[in-house]
């Protein structure tokens, strides 16, 4: 892996459970990690939601970064504003260097 690739600073975080004044559950989110990662955009996609009449766009991005244990689908990425959801985990080669993230990014809606 090229360190120079890794020119992207995102948040790994994990989704925790709480529960607001009503007793509903909350899902809140902390950081697992801070790392750098490559960021490479697959594709676009749009699609229609009835109930609301909306168009709801979202992007598949492929993400690299230091191979690091613990990290899974359940997780997110944040990158300023932007919340990448984790779809897949890989560790392209099984030698625990790196690993490749399959995300996608809803844009709106």
């Amino acid at each position: 892996m090229q360190a120079g690739r890794l020119r992207h600073r995102v948040t790994i975080q994990q989704p925790g459970v709480t529960q607001n004044e009503y007793n509903e559950e909350v899902v809140t989110w902390s950081t697992f990690a801070t790392v750098w990662a490559d960021i490479t955009a697959l594709s676009g996609q749009e699609r229609l939601i009835a109930l609301a009449d909306q168009v709801q766009s979202s992007m598949l991005q492929n993400v690299r970064i230091r191979y690091r244990s613990g990290v899974t689908v359940k997780m997110r990425l944040s990158l300023g504003s932007r919340i990448l959801d984790i779809e897949t985990v890989e560790d392209p080669d099984g030698r625990k260097r790196q690993l490749l993230l399959a995300c996608r990014e809803v844009l709106n809606g």
